[in-house]
């Protein structure tokens, strides 16, 4: 569920107009494309897209910042389905995964209120899709607080009986952020990386007191599998050093 900050965008802008949101996803795609084209693409384990395919459906999750890439590993024949909020930047990026045969459901960019009721809504849309047979796409961290997971992913696993699948795609050239999730943009010319996890089956029902143990193993999950990725491009995590005060930052606001 690739949801990006809440961003409103006048309709008389030119962000704000199709005709644009249009023209910059084909030139995303074009660009996804040329870093297909001309770079070093390893997989781990080799057989990544077929373990995939066996899997499905299922609930790929990836950390905030690193997903740029995971258009690449889809395949016709293998549905998937994100949640992306409704903004003007969410526009371009809805247009690009449905350029790649994604389904996208539009979400809420509802105000703090609200927010709950959204996430709820969120879940339910979420479970639908596994029921139907589509994988769908998630980012495990809690709202701007990178590195840390939120109960999202968990309970669509539990309550669809689906499994997590921890994935990163990353790349040796790229782009580094100084965002709140270190975010990256990979380039063209150099070595991609695309690894999977061990798969997760959270139990139905999730019992409040588990909910810690799940996070736990979830985090360690994609922290090695990231670790991983970025090991076998001999490159290093921008967003390493995050993992440090991520549980102590998630309690806070949960204060």
């Amino acid at each position: 569920m690739y949801v990006l900050g809440d961003s409103s965008v006048p309709p008389w802008s030119l962000r704000g107009s199709q005709a644009f949101q249009r023209s910059v996803s084909l030139l995303v795609k074009g660009y996804l494309e040329t870093i297909r084209a001309t770079s070093r693409i390893v997989y781990d384990p080799p057989d990544l897209l077929d373990q995939l395919d066996k899997l499905r459906p299922a609930i790929l999750v990836s950390w905030h910042g690193q997903t740029s890439l995971m258009p690449l590993i889809i395949r016709k024949n293998h549905p998937y389905h994100v949640l992306i909020a409704r903004h003007a930047d969410g526009d371009i990026i809805a247009d690009v995964c449905r350029r790649y045969g994604v389904t996208v459901t539009r979400g809420s960019n509802a105000k703090r209120g609200r927010a709950k009721n959204a996430g709820a809504a969120a879940i339910r849309t979420m479970v639908r899709a596994l029921k139907s047979g589509q994988s769908i796409g998630l980012t495990a961290d809690a709202p701007k607080i990178a590195r840390a997971v939120a109960v999202g992913a968990l309970l669509v696993s539990s309550l669809s009986r689906r499994p997590i699948v921890p994935i990163a795609a990353v790349a040796s050239r790229r782009f580094d952020f100084v965002s709140w999730d270190r975010a990256s943009l990979a380039q063209p010319f150099g070595a991609c990386a695309f690894c999977i996890g061990e798969p997760l089956w959270v139990p139905h029902p999730l019992e409040e007191d588990a909910l810690d143990y799940w996070r736990g193993r979830l985090e360690a999950e994609l922290d090695s599998v990231h670790a991983k990725a970025f090991g076998l491009i001999g490159s290093k995590d921008p967003g390493f050093d995050l993992r440090a005060n991520r549980r102590a930052t998630l309690a806070a606001t949960a204060t």
